[in-house]
């Protein structure tokens, strides 16, 4: 459930708060994503499928845009990242799950269409939300105090909390609300029922006996046991015509009263604070993402917070695919990790190796590391020091565009050309078999030319490609190659290494399966 979309508006009683909350994602103050179509490179990396799956059980406005908004200042990511880190600790999650659930409450009845309940009953309502804000404000407040806090954000959370609590606007708005709560939960009146009339009357002065009480004590011998359960206090039927009839009796009898609570809610139309109102938006983006990757800490996998190198040097450990590993974690399986170390003068990485080894799969993990490491969050890998890339760009396999009029290799070469235009040395490019509608010698040449303009960039780049020529030593060019990992040289689990392409690995894997390498004849032949 969206928590107080649209709710940021200020009490007309409330005091500014002496403290300045910047916010959870930004130090400089609110981040503000734009709602946007999907980036391109989203579906070549099935970031589109992972951030659907992480906002699914939230639902918070926003939350789509924030996860397409990468930060570009090591600055904002670290900010980011202390805090996200910080949430991982049980007992600040705890509370903030305590704090969010109590706002759902209080957003279910502030965004309650107008004439979904009667007037009376959604003015009820809304007076004890109010009430229920503020003790969640107070009781948050007092669970963060001892907590030995040290990220910016939940430190400036912490002290503007303390003074939103402590200003004068909170403190009237608090009694105002617990009085009303009070006084309109002591109102007693008597139904007399005469046949099918039903009439509201002022509750006489000696108390009656509870009848309800009485029924329940004469029949417990044959009640069934009742479980526990939660109630729902703000239940979204609507009162039947008897029901309706009662409440607009009470409210016959007691005017005033409705009347105070009438006005109450007129005052207080906008009582959520803008800054509790941005914290509940911005919160959403940290426990989402802990939320999607905590069954894969529970399966094993690493997830660690990156770190970006100043000389352009890149040391990745224990990398993986995202999208991939929650899809094995399911069926109880693991994952093969890849390291990656690229010098400060190493700018593009040429990925070959057989076919089903796993290359795509390689490229799409480096691309995902790439972009929730500017977003400033935990990512999956033991340990990554990267280049700071705000700006992922992809060429990969795509069907051909029948309706474009165009060849599949002039589509290629259009994409590339447009991928060029933009990449520098903020960005990172993943290009994935493109070219392999035309001849080898034709793949070859486009490709050795797109290689020295990605060079010529500046651009971090990696490359999958079925040329193994392509890999030929260079200035600025490394090479990986997948290779099998195991006892079993004909199992097909590959890790990839840094080594020159040489096309012949995984035949001498399948030869040696089959005892037909040239030492295992020589050796049979001499047995």
């Amino acid at each position: 459930m969206p928590l107080l979309a649209g709710v940021s508006g200020r009490s007309p009683f409330r005091m500014i708060p002496v403290a300045v909350f910047p916010g959870l994602l930004d130090p400089a103050g609110p981040f503000e994503p734009v709602e946007r179509a999907l980036p391109a490179h989203f579906s070549d990396l099935q970031l589109d499928r992972i951030f659907a799956e992480a906002s699914a059980p939230f639902a918070a406005p926003g939350l789509n845009a924030l996860f397409q908004s990468p930060c570009q200042t090591p600055a904002v990511i670290a900010w980011r990242q202390t805090v996200m880190r910080e949430l991982e600790q049980p007992d600040l999650a705890a509370a903030v799950d305590v704090f969010c659930g109590e706002m759902e409450s209080v957003h279910c009845v502030l965004s309650m269409p107008a004439g979904t309940q009667p007037e009376a009953r959604q003015t009820r309502w809304f007076v004890e939300v109010a009430r229920r804000y503020c003790a969640a404000v107070q009781t948050f407040a007092a669970a963060l105090a001892p907590m030995p806090l040290t990220a910016g954000g939940w430190l400036a959370w912490r002290e503007y909390l303390q003074a939103l609590i402590g200003g004068a606007g909170f403190m009237e708005l608090q009694a105002h609300a617990e009085a009303l709560c009070s006084e309109s939960g002591a109102l007693r009146y008597e139904l007399l029922l005469d046949g099918n009339q039903v009439s509201v009357l002022p509750a006489r002065d000696e108390a009656p006996e509870d009848y309800g009480a009485v029924l329940k004590r004469d029949f417990a011998a044959w009640l069934p046991p009742r479980e526990k359960s939660v109630v729902n206090v703000f239940p979204t039927r609507q009162l039947d015509p008897v029901e309706a009839g009662v409440l607009e009796g009470v409210r016959t009898l007691y005017p005033a009263l409705f009347a105070q609570l009438a006005e109450f809610r007129r005052v207080q139309a906008d009582f959520v604070d803008a800054g509790v109102a941005r914290f509940l938006r911005e919160v959403q983006f940290h426990r989402a993402w802990l939320a999607y990757i905590e069954p894969l800490r529970a399966a094993g996998m690493a997830f660690c917070y990156p770190t970006f190198s100043t000389d352009g040097e890149v040391q990745v450990r224990g990398l993986f695919d995202l999208a991939l590993a929650r899809q094995r974690a399911a069926q109880g399986q693991g994952v093969v990790c890849n390291d990656l170390s690229l010098g400060a003068d190493e700018r593009v990485v040429i990925v070959t190796g057989p076919n089903q080894a796993g290359k795509t799969t390689f490229a799409r993990a480096f691309g995902q590391l790439h972009h929730l490491a500017v977003l400033g969050c935990a990512v999956p890998a033991a340990s990554a020091c990267l280049r700071l890339c705000p700006k992922v760009l992809t060429h990969f396999e795509r069907e051909e565009n029948f309706a474009e009029l165009r060849s599949k290799l002039e589509d290629d070469l259009v994409r590339m050309r447009e991928i060029l235009a933009v990449a520098g040395p903020d960005s990172l490019v993943l290009m994935n078999e493109v070219f392999a509608s035309t001849t080898l010698q034709d793949a070859a040449g486009i490709s050795h030319r797109s290689l020295q303009a990605l060079l010529d960039s500046g651009a971090l780049g990696l490359i999958v490609t079925f040329i193994d020529e392509l890999a030929t030593p260079a200035s600025g060019v490394v090479s990986l190659v997948g290779v099998m990992t195991g006892a079993d040289p004909g199992s097909r689990s590959f890790r990839f290494a840094r080594q020159p392409a040489d096309g012949h690995a995984y035949a001498m894997a399948i030869a040696a399966r089959h005892g037909l390498t040239y030492e295992q004849i020589r050796e049979s032949l001499s047995s």
